[in-house]
This record gives C-alpha cells, sequence and structure tokens, in this order.
C-alpha cells in the first residue's frame, strides 16, 4: 500500500494547478482503506469521474492499469509498528542506547563494502533499487540525491520487465522475505546484485556485493540504520568519482 500513498501524495505535492487529476488523487487518498474492495467503476463513482478518466490517471503516474494498482494495495499494514512507537517513548533512554549501538554497528563495516557498491553503480547503465517496503523515504533520499551525482536510480517495487547484463539491482530486504517472494524473478536477472540486509540470509541465490547492518528487529531504528547505510554508499560513490581516497572515516 505504501507505494501507492507515497506515489499519490507525491502527485498532489508536485500538481501546478488544481485539476480533475488532483482531485482523483485525494478521493484516493481519503478513501485509501476502502481501494482493494471496490471495482474499476466503483472507484470511478467514488470519484465523480468516469472509467476512461480514471484509467488516464492510473496510466498517468505509473500503473499499467486498475488491476496493477489494486493488486499494491493488498497490504494493508501500517508503515509502522504502533507498539514500537509505544516502547520507544516510554522507555527513551533505552531506546537512544540501542540507537547508538545499531549506528555503532553500521559505522563498523569495512569502508571498502560501501566503494565495492558504488564502483558497481558507476559502472551500470541502469541501477534498480528494489524492496524497500515501508522505508520509501529513505529509498526516496537516495534516489534524490544519486540524481544529484548524475545516476538516475529507478525504485521499483515489482521487478522492472527488461534488465540488462550490465544493470544493477539493490535490494533493500531486512528480514530476507522480499528476496524470497520475488527469487522467480531475481534468479532470471543477469545483472548484478546488491543486498542489503539485517544479517547474513539463507538464500538460494548469490550476490555481488552485501551489507549487514545488524539483527535489529525495530522499525524506528531500521529507518535510521537503511539511510545511514544510503548515505554511506552515496559517499563512497561521491569519493569513487571524484578520485579522492576514501578513508575508514568516511
Amino acid at each position: 500500500m505504501q507505494i501507492v500513498v507515497y506515489t499519490l501524495l507525491n502527485y498532489i505535492n508536485c500538481a501546478q494547478r488544481m485539476d480533475t487529476n488532483t482531485e482523483i488523487a485525494k478521493c484516493l487518498l481519503k478513501n485509501i482503506r476502502r481501494l482493494s474492495r471496490l471495482s474499476l467503476e466503483q472507484t470511478a463513482d467514488l470519484c465523480l469521474v468516469s472509467v476512461s478518466t480514471l484509467n488516464r490517471f492510473f496510466r498517468e503516474i505509473g500503473f499499467v492499469n486498475f488491476s496493477t494498482f489494486r493488486k499494491l494495495m493488498k497490504n494493508h499494514e501500517l508503515p509502522f509498528d504502533v507498539n514500537s512507537l509505544i516502547d520507544a517513548h516510554d522507555d527513551c533512554g533505552n531506546y537512544i542506547e540501542k540507537m547508538i549501538q545499531s549506528l555503532h554497528q553500521v559505522e563498523g563495516i569495512e569502508s571498502q563494502e560501501f566503494l565495492k557498491i558504488a564502483r558497481m553503480m558507476a559502472d551500470a547503465d541502469h541501477i534498480y533499487l528494489m524492496g524497500y517496503g515501508d522505508y520509501h523515504y529513505q529509498a526516496g533520499y537516495f534516489q534524490n540525491v544519486m540524481l544529484y551525482h548524475g545516476k538516475l536510480l529507478e525504485i521499483m517495487q515489482i521487478a522492472p520487465e527488461h534488465v540488462e547484463e550490465n544493470d544493477l539491482v539493490l535490494i533493500t530486504s531486512l528480514s530476507g522475505g522480499y528476496v524470497r517472494k520475488m527469487m522467480p524473478e531475481l534468479s532470471k536477472m543477469k545483472c548484478r546484485k546488491v543486498l542489503i540486509t539485517r544479517e547474513k540470509q539463507d538464500l538460494n541465490l548469490s550476490f555481488d556485493a552485501e551489507i549487514h547492518m545488524g539483527n535489529w528487529d525495530d522499525q524506528n531504528l531500521n529507518k535510521y540504520l537503511i539511510l545511514r547505510v544510503y548515505e554511506k554508499i552515496i559517499s563512497s560513490y561521491y569519493f569513487y568519482k571524484s578520485g579522492q581516497k576514501l578513508t575508514s572515516k568516511n
């Protein structure tokens, strides 16, 4: 569901004028919990537009059709763990301690591991960022900053249709569940693959590089850890492209 939410919010935020499509996006967001149960015709009625108008809107925001849109709506999970938020609020000192420990673990990853990924990104014709799940904000940040460095990352929740040998797939899958789910598609890809996860996964798939953030099963912590991993990849890419020497402090 989150990829739909962020897509619709982004459409509204970037709209230069209020028009029918903007109103459709607002209506879909206001009724986001209902959409997976509605047909195309019912959704069009809800938005007070014709079926053809609604179909054009879905194509404009990047969905092949209504079926693709509704398929992504099946996951009703919140983008955060409510209990985790309560725990973090009730025991602030313990939460901060866990955050420091987890960040130390990420900082302890050898800089050469990030540099290896940076080299693959520099050499890749296309880069696909997959599996980020509820961490769409972090993926968007990664995409935005890398664009300033001259590399376009394509954010994909499902496997891209065409992947060439000189492309790179960068997968963020903390528990490995996303990789297992996408195994048939990923196994067919002859391109290079990078996995960002919590710890070593028992997967029947080899990766060209892996980053292990540590076994911190906490959504609040993970959002900071993922962002820090992305920042270290960006930093490594900058140093690699600029020809400056990368040290352990970077």
